[in-house]
């Protein structure tokens, strides 16, 4: 396992999701890249699900079948991403048990609204935002953040919480462009599922949920 540092954003008291994504990105790019340059195809279908809030110090590895079913009957994992196409597991857990002392963790400034300040919605159902360029990490926290705007206007304010993102392929752009958010379906009573699309092309499929995730 290696360990990550993530800080505080805000006032919030878990470290956010945009940043748990984009560092599990991050680390398995290197050997995403060599598989796909190994078996001359590109990865597909990748599936990112978070298990529980997390607060303290965290570590990625790569586990095979058994150490994932070893880590989900511990109640270990804090997030997952998962490649369908080839299949392979990425798993972040905590880098100490919960009884363990450690060094406060980092807290910096954070104003989500200035993200999605230039929003506007459309009268096919959908919501748009211009991205600049940037990063990974810059893209989807306009995704996020966009999102919790079309879920508070449709079904009014709440405490989202992110549980999961599905994304198509590997590379996620970079460059200056269009978001566009549209609301898909509700799952029972607590699960919203809604789609992005960067430059009218499939980007991800979030889920959130009005239930709070698991606390350590």
């Amino acid at each position: 396992m290696i360990p990550l540092e993530f800080s505080l954003k805000g006032k919030r008291t878990y470290f956010r999701g945009t940043d748990l994504l984009s560092e599990l990105l991050e680390f398995a790019a290197p050997t995403v890249r060599s598989i796909e340059v190994a078996q001359e195809a590109a990865a597909q279908d990748i599936s990112v699900h978070f298990h529980r809030l997390a607060t303290r110090p965290l570590q990625a590895g790569w586990v095979d079948t058994d150490e994932l079913k070893a880590l989900r009957a511990a109640n270990a994992l804090v997030a997952l991403l998962s490649i369908r196409v080839p299949e392979r597991h990425v798993v972040l857990t905590d880098r100490i048990e919960p009884h363990q002392a450690h060094e406060p963790v980092k807290r910096i400034d954070w104003d989500e609204t200035a993200i999605v300040q230039n929003i506007r919605s459309g009268p096919d159902g959908q919501w748009h935002i211009a991205v600049p360029q940037g990063s990974v990490r810059s893209l989807f926290e306009h995704v996020i953040a966009l999102n919790k705007q079309l879920l508070n206007r449709q079904f009014g304010t709440h405490d989202w919480l992110w549980g999961r993102i599905d994304l198509p392929r590997w590379n996620a752009p970079t460059v200056a462009g269009t978001l566009e958010m549209t609301f898909v379906r509700q799952i029972r009573d607590s699960v919203f599922v809604s789609e992005a699309l960067f430059d009218k092309a499939p980007l991800a499929r979030i889920y959130f949920s009005k239930k709070p995730l698991a606390t350590p």
